[in-house]
């Protein structure tokens, strides 16, 4: 051979070898993060769980199919949720066998019948030309993610002397990775002094799957941002700072918590320490005795507790929780209070609200020892809000900071002016327990103490249903409610028709349509029940209601929102009851005959309306739907407890993350409460009774959109838009189409964004759902397969088996032009002839 064809054949070896490997190389890239889930090894006695129908095994380890009878069926595959999947295998043909164009087809063709449910699909593979296994084109299987499913593999035109061998048939699937929340690190607790300016540190803070994007500081007053940041605390006292932080995926913590103590400048720094108490308190051990809301310029809020036991406590790490807005300040306390004193707290996180406010106290279990709720201080600076006769709280002008109570009211100017004339019958007189009775006047001289709470409070009602305001007796002997006046915040005042007693234990119900009063359903509402000249037996506040639930009081004192409203009935926090039990108001006829009367009443369940999806929106939070839709997010696609349906779009979700088997495709009907979060409408379901699937079908088809139109009209829909990719940052993706504005798509941590080759400049195709969040609108697609490059699409039939050619055959074929043209050179590369 010649030196010429020596070195021809060794760079085609190079070439050859080289491309081979490269290839194979990649191969095992692509398939990374790829789950397998079933394997046929090619041996049917290795794989007894499949069924073969006249196959035998060959003598080198693969399937061989001879007959048109022959057929190998795979036992049921249970695919799980997934971001994708894809059914691989090896063959080859006999004889070397070539198409024919004529039939259409070869007597080698591979039959493929995919059954999921009551769906069918039949495909079609064609083994490469000759008698060495090699890999067929992938089959995509990701709209069978969330199925079962059989495979089946049949020859209908082989013979025994032509047909086709199988080997290493696999399916396999990405899994679905939920994010993980991030965890905030707030640092150490702190000691400062007044206006000294102390650091915070949250870069401690983590996230178990990807990066901490942000980080939010709430001070009480405001909040600041950044991974670290600095505040001076302008006045003395105990300081919880929250801290929060989101993640690469917009996934927010839960709080963690900084306690700094602040001090007079110039003072030690106070070397006491919190320890742990096993001690259990009581609700009323330690009184909120007195507290100054609203005091004038130069003076100081305050909130004095006082000690009702006979033995000191320790209240390090006790809390006092002020309401600000819908959400509570927490002050963390320390120091010990002795038995029968006081302790001022000044400072508290927040501020004490002149228009209002709720205060509670806790210990170090959490248990509420002590609350109140006040109304509006805004025309009684330096009045103060203090305990008086029988535990309950009223207005007083004369603050008695760290000794015991004096409730003086206010006096009001009556038409003509004030006189000089003061009614020392309204002026309290102290006693020695801690506590100021009130001088009655003549009429009152008989007046009691009653036992008798706002138990429940019913504003914004369900339809058909009618707002309602709930007392009940704590006493073990009746209650005589003769006389009583209910008032809201608007003073609208109602009083008690005589003769009403209520048995001991027992529930007042008075319902609008009987007392006139309407509850605010936005802003801060104040109910009080009092005797006829005013003093105050119990009230309660709250800012904002929710409809179709009741405000409730719990038996520890603490009041919250619950999903059941409880007329005339122990209030509960859960499912309710078919049917209440009996109402127990009496009413008498005179002060010596009781007339008891029973009103059995039944809970009115909550209507439910059925409705389309493009009308679901105009319906107001809180309302119970019933809408029909087609799965287009499968559960655990975009979030562990979420969905969508298709349609008009809308997102599904269930706290406990249950749900039925659901995949693309069903049809389905919803059955829940209309809310909102981050500004995204979705349906709350409470079971996986609350969802019917009504059938399979297709997958929805996305709206095809402008970039302009990502928004409000499209939010929860499945959408495809086109355009320039313009920035690709992190995980975001900004496109624009010329259309006048550009959108964001947001790549979530389940899809590898290291596969996605994509590139700023390209024209890029990209299918999700609408979502909205607090920074605005973005698509979030649901698999790699969403996210598409434009680059000169063929249009026409192809056959469903058929996959669009890879990187990995445009490499092959240069791999092969380069090899040809070396090859070329060298052939055309002349010996050097041999002198003569």
């Amino acid at each position: 051979m010649s030196r010429r064809g020596i070195v021809v054949l060794f760079f085609s070896a190079v070439t050859l070898f080289g491309g081979f490997f490269f290839l194979s190389k990649f191969s095992l890239a692509s398939s990374a993060g790829f789950v397998e889930l079933i394997n046929h090894d090619g041996t049917l006695e290795n794989n007894t769980s499949w069924t073969d129908i006249d196959c035998a095994t060959s003598s080198a380890g693969y399937i061989i199919f001879k007959t048109s009878s022959s057929e190998l069926i795979s036992p049921e595959i249970d695919l799980p949720i997934c971001v994708s999947a894809v059914l691989n295998f090896q063959a080859r043909t006999y004889w070397g066998e070539e198409y024919n164009s004529s039939t259409k087809g070869t007597t080698s063709d591979i039959h493929i019948k995919i059954k999921s449910g009551e769906s069918e699909e039949n495909l079609l593979s064609k083994p490469t030309k000759g008698n060495v296994m090699s890999s067929t084109p992938s089959i995509d299987l990701t709209k069978y993610c969330g199925s079962k499913l059989t495979l089946s593999f049949g020859s209908l035109s082989a013979t025994s002397s032509v047909g086709f061998g199988l080997d290493n048939i696999k399916v396999e699937y990405q899994p679905v990775i939920v994010n993980q929340l991030p965890i905030a690190n707030a640092g150490v607790d702190k000691d400062a002094e007044v206006d000294e300016l102390v650091d915070f540190d949250g870069t401690s803070s983590s996230d178990p799957d990807g990066l901490v994007t942000s980080w939010y500081w709430d001070f009480g007053a405001f909040q600041l941002l950044g991974a670290t940041t600095s505040y001076a605390f302008s006045a003395t006292g105990t300081y919880q700072v929250a801290l929060t932080v989101t993640d690469d995926q917009g996934a927010t913590s839960s709080p963690d918590y900084a306690v700094v103590n602040v001090r007079e400048r110039g003072s030690a720094t106070s070397t006491a320490t919190t320890t742990a108490s096993t001690t259990v308190f009581s609700v009323g051990d330690i009184l909120i005795n007195e507290l100054l809301p609203a005091p004038t310029s130069g003076n100081k809020e305050w909130i004095e507790l006082y000690n009702d036991t006979d033995s000191p406590i320790d209240l390090s790490g006790w809390t006092l929780l002020n309401k600000e807005g819908s959400k509570y300040s927490t002050t963390t306390l320390f120091g010990i209070i002795d038995p029968d004193d006081f302790l001022i707290v000044e400072g508290i996180v927040g501020s004490l609200n002149n228009s209002g406010d709720e205060v509670i106290l806790k210990d170090l279990a959490g248990q509420i020892i002590s609350q109140t709720s006040y109304g509006d201080f805004s025309s009684c600076y330096d009045c103060a809000w203090a305990r008086g006769d029988a535990g309950s709280y009223l207005i007083t002008i004369t603050p008695t900071k760290n000794a015991i109570n004096i409730i003086t009211p206010k006096v009001s100017a009556p038409p003509g002016g004030f006189s000089n004339v003061i009614d020392k019958e309204a002026i309290s007189t102290t006693t020695e327990s801690n506590q100021a009775t009130t001088t009655p006047k003549t009429e009152d001289v008989a007046k009691v103490a009653l036992l008798v709470i706002i138990n429940e409070v019913y504003p914004n009602p369900d339809s058909g249903q009618e707002e309602f305001i709930e007392f009940r007796n704590l006493d073990t002997k009746s209650a005589d409610l003769s006389g009583l006046v209910i008032a809201d915040a608007s003073k609208k005042k109602f009083k008690i028709a005589s003769s009403t007693v209520l048995e001991a234990g027992g529930y007042a119900v008075f319902l609008r349509s009987q007392s006139n009063i309407a509850l605010n359903n936005s802003g801060l509402e104040t109910i009080s029940l009092s005797y006829a000249d005013g003093s105050i037996i119990d009230k309660v506040s709250y800012s904002g209601s929710k409809k179709g639930k009741s405000f409730s009081r719990k038996d520890s004192g603490e009041w919250q929102w619950s999903d059941v409203p409880t007329p005339a009935q122990e209030n509960i926090f859960s499912l309710p009851a078919e049917e209440l039990p009996t109402a127990k108001l009496s009413v008498a006829t005179s002060k010596t005959t009781v007339k008891k009367v029973t009103t059995k009443t039944t809970k009115s369940s909550s209507a439910v309306v059925s409705s389309s999806l493009d009308q679901v929106r105009g319906l107001e939070n809180g309302s119970r739907v019933r809408v029909s839709g087609v799965v287009s997010v499968a559960p655990g696609v975009l979030g562990a407890q979420i969905f969508y349906i298709a349609g008009s779009g809308i997102q599904i979700y269930s706290y406990n993350k249950t749900f039925p088997d659901l995949k693309l495709g069903n049809q389905i009907e919803v059955t829940g409460e209309l809310s909102e979060s981050g500004g995204e409408r979705r349906i709350k379901i409470s079971s996986i009774e609350d969802i019917k699937v009504l059938g399979s079908g297709e997958a929805p088809v996305p709206h095809q959109i402008s970039t302009a139109d990502v928004g409000e009209e499209y939010e929860g829909s499945l959408v495809m838009i086109e355009g320039d990719l313009l920035e690709k940052k992190s995980r975001n993706l900004f496109i624009d189409d010329g259309s006048g504005a550009e959108a964001k798509g947001y790549i979530r941590n389940h899809i590898a964004i290291e596969d996605l080759e994509i590139k700023e400049g390209e024209k890029i195709r990209l299918i999700g759902i609408v979502s909205q969040t607090s920074s605005g609108y973005r698509v979030l697609p649901r698999f790699p397969q969403d996210i598409e490059i434009i680059k000169g699409e063929v249009k026409g039939d192809f056959e469903v088996s058929s996959r669009a050619f890879g990187k990995e055959y445009y490499l092959a074929a240069l791999i092969v032009f380069l090899a040809a043209v070396i090859i070329w050179l060298i052939y055309k590369w002349p010996d050097k002839k041999a002198p003569k």
